[in-house]
């Protein structure tokens, strides 16, 4: 991928997944692309970067002296001499981009959002704390130098920062423990050990099962177009229009023009570029399923006239109920990446176990595979230590609760489990019965409204992969239409090949919605915290509970079943009450 090819609408969108924003100057977008040919940092690599830098400081209004401390920052972070810091010189004989150029195909690295690699550098604060909470260091594993003075003394605890409905609070009706039943639906098994194999016959026999349903759920949702014509060969000729089904393969994300379709046939696999400059909107990433119609009159460049999507799926019907149903979810990392206190996940335990919602959620890392603080010397236990005894406090903390308590390890940062999406399975030996151990992902059933949850970070790899351009783009909502590609293309995680070690087997066969779409999707992301309604669902992003040394966020749902009417309904969306807030 070249370097630089910043420009202003496209950083204003890059830098809003993160909340955060500039003031639209030229000059620091030229800036942004002197910093990317200067540092040797890919664009998506530089976001990161900078990102990373904005939450640290608590930034959320950028300017060129931002990018100018950041400069300084990381050259001091990565030993560079000072005589190669001339972004200045570079600036200027920089040639300014064409603005509109569309979003490029990226792949997320992970590893380059960690916050900081130097942990003197993000040292937590000194603060008075005698009169701390004694719960606060019930979940210490290793005592902090600085103690848990910067927790005591936080900010903006309570704040809402995405909502979606009314208020997610319930007043348990006295004698009651939830009088609806709790069930949880594991949809990944214990992932294979394998890498670098060729696909699997099983694994393009659930390709070609996805692609079938999916293209029977586009001809339903677009019967008046359709009808009974059939999915020809991509690679058949002729003048008159047919429709197409495939898999978007290549396409170059900085001028979606063209885009390759890819299928396995009985007869072997076929490709065809597919011309897309007819269609007003084009959206596309790599492994998406698309239908187009159009016509192929050389064999080899099929000229599209219009795509056709699928519409939302029957969901389960939900009957009333005398008391609503009431989740937290909390996402790791659930420390700062400089410490092993744990004081955040202790508050969350603590609010937990008095105010008694019917699950808590935990979604790791728990222990996270790049806390920076596991490599240093005061770190004294190892990793499956330390996961085994926050489980231990997590078990005794909650005993006796009515809520129930699941843990969701993730996929790609949990310290003690092998990092392969899905799957993420704990020892037996670390299962406590107070804690329920579920896989990546799950479908929680809470008074029969279905709540997918998963750890894989889809969102934000969608986000970076995603190339869209369309003459209404400034009137849509970006994050609900990345949020969405989940229920349109009817599975978890869509993205091929995925950003992240994965079982490409597994994924069809975990994150397949098999025909009914959720309620609710619950997919915590390193973006900043959403809630979004897409095909009648809601989706939301609980954000994270440590963002490096700062803190982040808890999510409360409520499912308002005492709102539903008699009859029941499979649509929740004006049912379900999501509140997303400060620790």
């Amino acid at each position: 991928m070249p370097l630089g090819g910043f420009t202003v609408d496209q950083l204003e969108e890059d830098l809003s997944d993160f909340n955060c924003k500039f003031d639209g100057d030229q000059e620091f977008v030229d800036k942004m692309n002197s910093l990317s040919t200067l540092l040797r940092l890919e664009a998506d690599d530089l976001i990161n970067e900078t990102m990373a830098y904005a939450t640290n400081l608590k930034r959320e209004d950028l300017d060129v002296a931002f990018l100018d401390a950041f400069e300084a920052h990381y050259m001091k972070k990565k030993k560079v001499p000072a005589s190669v810091s001339k972004s200045r010189a570079v600036l200027a004989d920089l040639k300014p981009t064409t603005a509109g150029t569309p979003r490029r195909i990226t792949k997320l690295d992970v590893s380059a959002m960690e916050m900081d690699d130097d942990p003197a550098e993000i040292t937590m604060p000194m603060f008075d704390c005698a009169n701390a909470p004694p719960h606060v260091t019930e979940f210490t594993m290793i005592a902090s130098a600085s103690g848990p003075g910067w927790f005591v003394n936080r900010t903006d605890s309570g704040k809402v920062v995405a909502s979606h409905g009314g208020d997610t609070t319930r007043e348990r009706k006295e004698g009651n423990n939830s009088p609806f039943n709790i069930s949880v639906k594991q949809l990944a098994a214990a992932a294979k050990q394998s890498y670098g194999e060729p696909k699997a016959a099983v694994a393009l026999d659930g390709m070609n099962a996805r692609l079938e349903a999916y293209g029977e759920d586009v001809r339903a949702a677009n019967a008046s177009v359709m009808g009974d014509a059939p999915f020809t060969s991509l690679i058949r000729d002729g003048e008159s229009e047919v429709f197409i089904i495939g898999f978007v393969g290549a396409f170059d994300g900085r001028d979606v023009s063209t885009i390759e379709l890819e299928r396995d046939e009985a007869q072997g696999a076929e490709s065809v570029t597919v011309d897309v400059m007819a269609l007003d909107e084009r959206c596309f990433f790599p492994g998406q399923m698309a239908v187009f119609s159009g016509v192929n009159r050389t064999g080899s460049l099929f000229e599209a006239s219009a795509r056709l999507t699928a519409g939302k799926q029957p969901a389960a019907v939900v009957r009333t109920c005398d008391e609503d149903a009431v989740v937290w979810v909390a996402a790791g990392p659930f420390t700062p990446s400089t410490t092993a206190a744990y004081e955040p996940l202790a508050e969350i335990v603590q609010l937990a176990r008095t105010r008694q919602p019917d699950v808590l959620v935990l979604i790791g890392p728990l222990v996270d595979r790049q806390s920076r603080f596991l490599v240093s010397k005061e770190c004294t236990e190892s990793d499956d230590d330390l996961t085994a005894g926050l489980l231990r406090r997590l078990a005794a903390k909650m005993k006796g609760s009515s809520t129930r308590v699941l843990f969701m390890p993730s996929s790609s940062r949990e310290a003690a489990v092998v990092p392969v999406f899905p799957g993420a399975t704990l020892r037996e030996q670390w299962k406590e019965g107070v804690v329920e151990i579920i896989s990546d992902p799950t479908t929680l059933v809470v008074g029969g409204a279905e709540i997918a949850i998963t750890a894989s970070d889809i969102v934000t790899h969608l986000s970076r992969a995603e190339s869209h351009t369309s003459s209404n783009k400034e009137n849509t909502d970006r994050m609900t239409r990345v949020a969405g590609h989940m229920l349109e293309q009817r599975c978890l995680y869509p993205l091929y090949p995925p950003s992240l070690a994965a079982d490409i087997e597994g994924i069809h066969k975990a994150c397949n919605l098999n025909g009914k779409q959720p309620h609710v999707i619950v997919a915590p992301a390193l973006l900043a915290p959403f809630v979004k309604t897409a095909y009648g669902s809601v989706i939301a992003n609980p954000g994270s509970t440590c963002k490096g040394a700062s803190l982040g966020t808890l999510m409360k749902l409520r499912i308002g079943l005492s709102e539903i009417p008699e009859e029941g309904s499979s649509n929740l969306e004006k049912y379900t009450h999501v509140s997303i807030s400060k620790i």
